[in-house]
């Protein structure tokens, strides 16, 4: 690394900034600015890493966990919906049948058997 020879010393560092111009920051003692580089050079024990990788979780809500949890969370809910949906459904139609209405029937049985095989019953009680 360079050292920097005198306090004026500038960092140098390629800018993006002014035409691609050298950095005039004031370089620190190892020849960069604290924006190029100066400051630190990363963890280097493993001890550092993983506190580092620590510090960078504030609230856990995108763990694997988490959002495996919720995944699972959110198939449940679409499961008892659609199961409270069909309760729903079958109440409404049994209802509808004790009030006397016969196309309730046909619908619950095309509901609960298919349409397919209500028909081919239909076709062999007709022979």
């Amino acid at each position: 690394m360079k050292e920097a020879m005198n306090p004026m010393h500038k960092c140098g560092a390629k800018c993006r900034t002014n035409n691609n111009q050298p950095c005039r920051n004031y370089a620190m003692k190892n020849g960069r600015c604290r924006m190029h580089g100066g400051k630190s050079s990363g963890a280097r024990t493993e001890e550092g890493r993983k506190r580092i990788g620590a510090a960078h979780i504030k609230t856990g809500k995108r763990t694997k966990k988490a959002l495996a949890d919720r995944k699972e969370a959110c198939k449940l809910t679409r499961e008892a919906r659609a199961l409270l949906y069909s309760v729903m459904e079958k109440t409404e139609l049994y209802e509808r049948m004790n009030d006397g209405d016969t196309d309730a029937i046909i619908e619950l049985t095309e509901r609960e058997f298919g349409r397919d095989e209500i028909f081919h019953q239909n076709m062999a009680d007709e022979r």
